[in-house]
């Protein structure tokens, strides 16, 4: 049996890609871990679920469909769900960032305190330039205030480093990390196109105000 390091005995979950690979495995782990598992994907899985959900990721209303199927309160989701690069680059996109995005932003208000998003990052990220037009809405942080619920800035978010730490703080301080260390990666790009020659124009704040 897996170690419960994190305490999944007893908890609402949700699994969105349990029908094979590592989806299934997740939801296994879970299940033998004394969780309330609750599956979808676009195929039945084999997992002793309490429950499966078919959900297409490219389709927004069986999206919304099966998170109100499922309902109730939940104390994680994990997004295991994905195309590989050998399906056409528009569905990849479409589900690996759009449908997983709406998937996500949809359980936001099911969401106990303390609970847990996890996403397994995807193949669609290769190649992104070519894709800017889909990528959009997927990097789009312009409504990201305005969907976000009033309280949550407030909540505690709780889990387990890479070294199996466990760690606990308010929302607020990964919200400021978010757009803090967005300062950090455009730093290096523009260091990436003054070597290449070019010339990334005024990075100062103060000069766009």
């Amino acid at each position: 049996m897996s170690k419960d390091i994190l305490g999944y005995k007893g908890k609402r979950v949700v699994v969105m890609g349990c029908f094979s690979g590592t989806g299934e495995a997740c939801a296994r782990a879970l299940v033998d871990l004394g969780a309330e598992v609750h599956g979808a994907d676009i195929k039945p899985s084999p997992v002793d679920l309490a429950s499966f959900t078919t959900v297409d990721l490219k389709d927004p209303h069986a999206i919304a469909a099966g998170i109100e199927k499922i309902g109730g309160k939940i104390d994680a989701v994990f997004n295991v769900s994905g195309l590989p690069q050998t399906f056409p680059g528009e569905d990849v996109v479409t589900v690996n960032f759009l449908g997983i995005r709406a998937w996500t932003e949809g359980w936001i208000p099911h969401l106990n305190p303390g609970a847990a998003i996890v996403s397994v990052s995807s193949l669609g990220g290769m190649k992104w330039l070519m894709r800017q037009p889909l990528l959009r809405e997927f990097i789009a942080i312009e409504d990201f205030a305005e969907r976000m619920p009033a309280d949550y800035p407030l909540r505690t978010m709780r889990y387990a480093n890479t070294r199996g730490v466990q760690r606990e703080h308010p929302v607020w301080q990964a919200l400021t990390h978010f757009f803090n260390h967005q300062t950090h990666h455009r730093g290096q790009v523009t260091v990436l196109l003054m070597q290449a020659g070019i010339d990334p124009g005024t990075t100062d704040l103060i000069a766009m105000i």
